[in-house]
């Protein structure tokens, strides 16, 4: 019985996956679950219907101990069977992927340019490129079992395809996305960080397969073969039904166990013997390794019991389990040494066939198993050469520790050798020198053994070890009059030195190895040492000399047709040319060495070459080609698993995003760069001045402060006084920031000789700066920062220059000549902008200083000969020289907290660009919305708010997009939706977090192309709009977990806004609870209540859970109720018990009490009171509530009807507040229905709080 019911939901999200590859490239879909839980046949339905719509399915099953990329193997039979069917011939050369899968005896000659690393790369981008055939044709739908078992290999290949163009290209240009669905099952209990790093990838989406709910439950009991099921087992008697039942169906293991023993001893023995060979076998291979003399009635018992199945391959039956679950069970039962003699029978039985290449894995395997040490070793020490040479270095190292374990002594040190070179060859540099070290026990004056220890701590980044060892082999290596290797170790010796910054001895040991090497014509080691010279040339500034030393090495590296060294000498002499300030020179050189790099499929050299290109095409301002380049050097070095390079790219791209003005994508960067462990001090100061500069961006003035602390120590650390500039550049920026004038002062004044002109004239700029904010003539600094920027031909620079000297010039009364620098300014600026990408010019125009240049044109009234403006239009007076309070009314506090949320406000209003406003509920998300709409320059366009968690999907699409008569029943007229209600303003889509897949779809479409159609409609209408969205859920997690599409979350994560939850901003509780008050009073018409110091300070140390509304609701309802002008703290004790109560809970943990005075109105107010006998006594018990009301009616404060309206609106916002904004909730609490809880909502202009259904 083998039925498929209750998982309709988990079909549809996997055939959306689907459509998702069709359209846009390769998808991953993590299938999870406990065993029996049903994924295997959710993939087997998954199957069926997608070949029923002609998509190729290809499969593979991952196996215990199976061979390296055995599953890939079975993908690649299939995806060639599938293009044969349909008469497609692939032009690609598939020998080396035929090789690695098994299916090749030997492994055609590759490049010796070509490391392990880019031969591996090599296979796997064949590969892919063999699925993007099959994709030409139609996309298909590749599976791979049981994940969890796959070997390294297995899971790195899935990785690879899964990747596509490289990490932090949102949009994968169509050339290079691979139209396919992946989609891999495992258990829910598999651990590894390899798996997590697999659920954690941007491409994937989880599915999380439960038991059956009430509907799939219901399903499966009305299917035909349960039914059947069940009248045969009880002939339908309800009797028998209800025992039937009654019965507990006990562990999973046991029902098996128990299906097992009812099997007879034949059967038994073959199921044991179908765990051991784990893989498709014939019944005679089955029976002769379970001891069997042939096979018999066995096999269709095993059949009959549903553990087997079968299938029949190249004209002969093979059986196999059912479920890969039951193998583990059955083989973990077997007695140890029932499992060592069938090992040994099935590695007879493969010897016999004479397996080569990396067949040799599974009689290794076999063997080992088996116990037998001298078979494993032999074969495991074959099999792990083949390995290796098929890319598969980790499973060789696993097939050689597994050796180890019982290998004999003899057979110890080839096993140690071949872990050494499997370990470097994949990276692993901290195992290949354990393994280096007992063989150094083994040859302790060896020489070549102590070289090669030097070599891994250099790898590993040990420098101190490195050359530790390295002295030795020097000494033995003198010891035995071995020159070659005497030479190679003193230029290793000169590598650590100068990866140490010890440049002299890096000169000497180099000077050293090259006069040995010249001596006795050893052109590799020369090649070397020349190349340490030339780095040490660069080191001190010296870039002629390293220039010709690097020239040198071309022309011996072509002497001697040694491929490699040519390159790596040509991209060093580029380097020497770039810092000579040769642009041209150096950019001609590392294009001809691209062009080299790819010719030879050298990936290392292309992603060198890649990112100095990127450079040159920064620093010239053509920005697209830069990002390009950028985008291909991270792609290539993430392939090659490059980690400190690629934490070098990360921080160039890094800086280009923060150009742009998109800190997000900065932020990003930098934290990839600092989590690569790069040993570098240059590579980390640059990495935290980075991370300096997009704190000051945002803002985070202490943050910086925080950075460029560690920066300053590094750059210290390194002496090099290009890298002191640079702090000194961001140290003094971040002064100015603060406004110490003073510290910036002294910044300046410390800085020497500036041999770089591009930087020269950023210290000039900067000089202008302080002196101006100093309240001194910034006029001599401002013309030297043009002089030097128009020198040093940077545009980035020179039209800040102009835009400091332009204000100068303002300063003096000069209005002519300001108005030339402005223009020389906003032309320079408007150049530079149509060389960035079209998608983040919205972020460019709303960086500080750009917003700046606006309005200082617009203070000057530029005549309409001006260039025209790139930036919407800013108010004359400056907004920023106004307090927060005063231009954002709606937000009140005065918190560091609140002001750095004003001052994101500030950055992001100007902009067309989508706003994602997060926080907690109750946080005051849709006054923020407020707030960026009124500071737009759409602030006279309407403001559009749509709840999308208070609308079902139907209502939902029909608010938003509108629908035409006769859509639906009742549709009786067309009716325009909100996009176009908000037509030429802004549209705030409140709680975006809970809109379903379909209106997830449709506002992605609208995003993308700015047009739509009604609801019942065929006609695009087209919308200018600006959207603001706003939630208080974890998006990534959703993303993650599949229930929001990755798409359209990163079109909504460009600008955010976060909100602080009250709890983190409690300074600000007095100044809201005045506000609140104030505005309650208002509406009330009656006289402001005041706080007494006990009340205000049982309000600052609550924790607020429901933030900013529920400390407005609270106040609305011990205002109500509470007796006389003070409100004191036996109030809030009585009127909302939960409040004091956490508040008690609380106590101590909020730090310093912010100023908590509240005047009232005779002064004496804002303190508690004794009885007028001065006793310490209990104060009388304050009346009840009721008589409270019936006090305040029939005293003429409020007549009854108006109290019980404000009653019945205290209770919903309270219940809004316990329920967090789930209107059906807050119903069912209140014991009303929901749609007249939604009337009265709007009636009383409350709000549902974000999460609300």
């Amino acid at each position: 019985m083998n039925t498929f019911v209750g998982r309709e939901a988990e079909i549809a999200r996997l055939s959306a996956a689907y459509e998702d590859a069709t359209a846009r490239g390769e998808r991953l879909v993590i299938v999870r679950g406990a065993s029996g839980i049903g994924k295997t046949r959710l993939l087997s339905e998954l199957k069926g219907r997608l070949r029923l719509q002609g998509a190729p399915v290809l499969e593979g099953h991952c196996a215990e101990g199976g061979r390296a990329y055995a599953p890939f193997g079975e993908i690649l039979s299939a995806g060639l069977a599938f293009l044969e069917d349909v008469g497609v011939r692939s032009d690609l050369d598939l020998s080396p992927m035929l090789f690695s899968l098994g299916s090749r005896a030997s492994l055609p000659d590759s490049s010796a340019a070509l490391t392990d690393a880019e031969r591996r790369v090599r296979f796997f981008d064949t590969f892919r490129s063999f699925l993007g055939s099959i994709a030409a044709v139609r996309t298909p739908l590749v599976i791979l079992h049981d994940v969890h078992r796959a070997d390294p290999g297995t899971r790195d290949l899935l990785g690879h395809l899964v990747d596509g163009a490289g990490p932090f290209i949102e949009e994968v240009r169509p050339a290079e996305a691979l139209r396919a669905l992946f989609v891999v099952s495992m258990r829910s209990d598999a651990g590894g960080a390899e798996l997590h790093d697999l659920r954690a990838h941007p491409k994937a989406q989880c599915i999380e397969l439960g038991g059956l709910g009430p509907k799939g439950l219901r399903e499966l009991l009305e299917s035909p073969a349960v039914i059947e099921r069940i009248m045969a087992l009880t002939g339908g008697r309800p009797d028998d039904i209800e025992a039937l039942l009654a019965t507990p169906p006990g562990r999973t293991e046991d029902r098996l166990r128990r299906r097992i023993a009812s099997l007879g001893d034949r059967a038994r023995a073959g199921l044991g013997a179908m765990s051991v060979v784990n893989r498709p076998a014939s019944p005679a291979v089955l029976a002769r390794v379970a001891g069997l003399r042939a096979p018999g009635a066995e096999i269709a018992e095993l059949l009959a019991s549903g553990l087997a199945t079968k299938a029949v391959v190249d004209g002969e039956i093979q059986l196999s389990f059912a479920r890969s679950s039951e193998r583990d069970s059955v083989y973990a039962d077997l007695e140890p040494v029932v499992v060592r003699s069938m090992h040994r029978a099935f590695g007879e039985i493969l010897e016999a066939g004479q397996p080569i290449g990396v067949a040799l894995q599974d009689l290794a395997f076999h063997y080992l198993r088996a116990g037998d040490a001298t078979l494993g070793a032999r074969y495991a020490g074959e099999a792990a050469d083949a390995l290796c040479r098929a890319y598969a270095q980790d499973a060789a190292a696993v097939l050689l520790e597994k050796a180890l374990e019982i290998a004999s002594e003899e057979d110890l040190p080839a096993l140690h050798e071949r872990l050494v070179t499997a370990y470097r060859s994949a990276g692993d540099h901290a195992r290949a020198l354990e393994h280096a070290k007992k063989l150094r026990e083994w040859r302790p004056d060896d020489a070549a053994s102590e070289r090669r220890m030097g070599e891994l701590y250099t790898l590993a980044g040990e420098y101190d070890s490195a050359r530790t060892a390295l002295e030795s082999a020097r000494a033995l290596a003198a010891r035995s009059h071995d020159r070659r290797t005497l030479a190679e170790v003193e230029a290793d010796l000169a590598e650590v030195a100068y990866q140490k910054g010890d440049y002299d001895q890096a000169f000497q040991s180099a000077s050293r190895a090259l006069a040995i090497a010249q001596d006795d014509e050893l052109p590799p080691v020369a090649l070397h040492a020349r190349n340490t010279l030339g780095k040490v040339h660069l080191s001190r500034g010296e870039f002629g000399a390293a220039a010709e030393v690097f020239g040198e090495n071309v022309e011996a590296a072509q002497a001697a047709a040694l491929e490699v060294e040519e390159l790596r000498a040509t991209i060093n002499l580029a380097i020497a040319q770039l810092r000579r300030q040769e642009l041209g020179s150096a950019e001609e050189l590392f294009v001809r060495a691209s062009r080299i790099a790819d010719a030879r499929g050298t990936l290392y050299y292309q992603a060198i070459c890649r990112e100095n290109l990127a450079v040159l095409a920064h620093d010239k301002g053509e920005y697209d080609r830069a990002l390009d380049l950028y985008h291909d050097a991270v792609a290539l070095l993430k392939k090659l698993g490059n980690r400190p390079l690629l934490g070098r790219v990360a921080t160039n791209l890094g800086w280009l995003y923060l150009l742009f003005g998109d800190t997000q994508r900065a932020r990003s960067l930098a934290e990839l760069s600092a989590s690569m462990g790069e040993p570098r001090a240059s590579v980390r100061f640059h990495n935290l001045v980075l991370r300096g500069d997009i704190e000051l961006a945002e803002g985070r003035s202490d943050a910086a402060r925080e950075a460029l602390a560690a920066a300053h120590e590094l750059a210290r650390q390194t002496g090099d006084q290009a890298i002191l500039h640079h702090w000194a550049l961001a140290a003094g920026k971040l002064a100015l920031h603060d406004g110490d004038t003073a510290a910036a002062r002294r910044i300046l004044a410390q800085v020497g000789k500036v041999e770089s002109p591009v930087r020269a004239a950023a210290f000039a700029v900067l000089r202008a700066d302080v002196e101006r904010a100093a309240g001194c003539d910034p006029y001599p600094a401002a013309a030297r920062a043009v002089e030097l920027a128009e020198r040093a031909r940077d545009a980035d620079v020179e039209w800040r220059a102009h835009l400091r000297l332009s204000r100068a010039l303002v300063d003096r009364g000069d209005a002519h000549s300001a108005e030339r620098h402005l223009r020389m300014a906003l032309q320079i600026d408007a150049r530079l902008r149509e060389r960035v990408p079209e998608s983040f010019r919205s972020s460019w125009d709303c960086v500080q200083e750009r917003l700046e240049l606006r309005r200082q044109a617009q203070g000057l009234d530029l005549p309409r000969g001006a260039p025209p403006a790139v930036l919407p239009a800013v108010a004359a007076t400056p907004a920023e020289t106004r307090p927060w309070g005063a231009r954002y009314p709606q937000l009140v506090g005065n918190s560091r907290a609140m002001k750095t949320v004003c001052s994101v406000i500030d950055k992001v209003a100007p902009a067309e660009s989508l706003v994602l406003i997060r926080g907690e509920s109750g946080t005051g998300k849709e006054l923020v919305a407020e707030a960026i709409h009124s500071a737009s320059a759409r602030r006279d366009r309407p403001l559009i708010k749509v709840n999308c968690a208070a609308l079902v999907e139907t209502l939902l699409l029909s608010e938003l997009f509108g629908h035409e008569r006769g859509a639906f029943t009742g549709a009786l007229n067309r009716k325009k939706g909100r996009f176009e209600l908000a037509d030429g303003g802004t549209l705030f889509l409140d709680e975006i977090g809970d809109i379903s897949p379909t209106t997830q779809v449709s506002l992605l479409r609208v995003l993308q192309e700015r047009e739509f159609e009604r609801v019942g409609g065929t006609t695009a209408v087209r919308v200018d709009v600006r959207i603001l969205c706003a939630t208080n859920r974890d998006l990534e997690q959703m993303v993650e977990r599949g229930q929001f599409r990755e798409d359209l979350y990163y079109r909504l994560k460009g600008l955010q806004v976060e909100l602080p939850p009250l709890r983190q901003r409690p300074e600000d509780v007095p100044v809201l609870a005045r506000h609140f008050l104030g505005k309650i009073a208002a509406e009330r018409g009656e006289a402001p209540r005041v706080l007494a110091e006990d009340a205000l300070d049982l309000l600052v140390r609550y924790g607020w859970p429901g933030n900013v509304r529920e400390l407005e609701n609270t106040l609305r309802s011990v205002t109500l109720f509470a007796e006389g002008p003070v409100l004191t703290a036996a109030h809030f004790a009585e009127f909302a018990g939960g409040l004091a109560r956490g508040a008690a809970s609380r106590s101590g943990l909020n730090g310093p009490a912010p100023d908590r005075a509240t005047p009232g109105p005779g002064g004496d107010h804002g303190r508690t009171t004794q009885s007028p006998s001065g006793d310490c006594g209990a104060s009388p018990a304050p009346p009840p509530p009721e008589q409270a009301a019936y006090g305040r009616v029939i005293g003429g404060d409020v007549s009854l009807r108006d109290l019980k309206r404000d009653i019945e609106r205290e209770c919903i916002g309270r219940a809004l507040a316990q329920t967090r904004g789930n209107i059906t909730k807050a119903a069912a609490l209140l014991g009303m229905k929901r749609p007249r809880l939604s009337q009265l909502i709007k009636q009383y202009g409350l709000s549902a709080a974000e999460g609300g259904r």
